[in-house]
């Protein structure tokens, strides 16, 4: 799954990909904490990997409830935020490989997950940063309504 990611982000501007060491600390630190009717898996005929979107419920509000504290009650947010009541699931990773994008892989991971957003109460969603040259990502928002709501940019200047 992070090899599909590792090829499908690769040309991105800045994207360096993940070692063998940060797949197995992501794979070890966060796959139990992932609902996996929020996973969804696309392969080919041959059953190669072709697309990949993982999501999980969004812990932002549990955070700024819990003020960035674990102790005394901080994991009480952070639970409920899991696994209690949240109508806001974060898009952590999308990913389709090169050769198969274009040709509505991203359709069928949606198709799969927009039902288990419903089932989850889910009624918004958080896309992770995107590049706002990159066109295929914008463009698949648009039947969404999409509101932009939040910019990063990066400037340099040559001293």
């Amino acid at each position: 799954m992070f090899h599909l990611i590792n090829e499908s982000y690769k040309d991105l501007y800045q994207y360096s990909p993940l070692t063998e060491r940060q797949i197995t600390h992501y794979i070890d630190e966060y796959l139990n904490l992932l609902n996996l009717d929020l996973v969804t898996l696309i392969v080919d005929k041959e059953n190669q990997l072709v697309g990949v979107g993982i999501s999980m419920p969004s812990m932002s509000r549990a955070l700024q409830k819990s003020g960035g504290r674990l102790l005394p009650m901080g994991w009480w947010h952070l639970l409920k935020g899991l696994r209690g009541k949240n109508d806001r699931v974060d898009l952590m990773l999308v990913g389709v490989r090169p050769d198969y994008q274009n040709k509505g892989v991203n359709a069928l991971l949606f198709q799969d997950l927009i039902p288990q957003y419903i089932k989850y109460g889910y009624k918004y969603a958080e896309s992770n940063p995107e590049m706002e040259t990159n066109s295929k990502v914008q463009n698949q928002w648009e039947v969404f309504s999409p509101r932009q709501h939040k910019r990063r940019r990066s400037f340099r200047k040559v001293l």
